[in-house]
């Protein structure tokens, strides 16, 4: 799952609904190997302005905080 389709969610979800697939998205960023190629792509997206600050920033959700600082 793409942190864009979070950050559509968001909208509409609540901080319940979105913590659980914040716990998912974690656990297949974790299970990426660190050298695949493309693979700063998806990091470059999830550490831009619109991406987990941005989320963190509207929405203040606390999944948002602490998944923003494991990834």
């Amino acid at each position: 799952m793409k942190l864009k389709a979070i950050r559509g969610l968001a909208n509409y979800a609540t901080e319940t609904e979105i913590e659980k697939i914040m716990e998912h998205f974690l656990k297949l960023l974790m299970k990426r190997p660190e050298n695949t190629p493309y693979n700063y792509q998806e990091y470059e997206f999830i550490r831009s302005a619109c991406g987990l600050p941005y989320l963190i920033k509207k929405y203040g959700y606390s999944c948002f905080e602490t998944r923003g600082e494991t990834v």
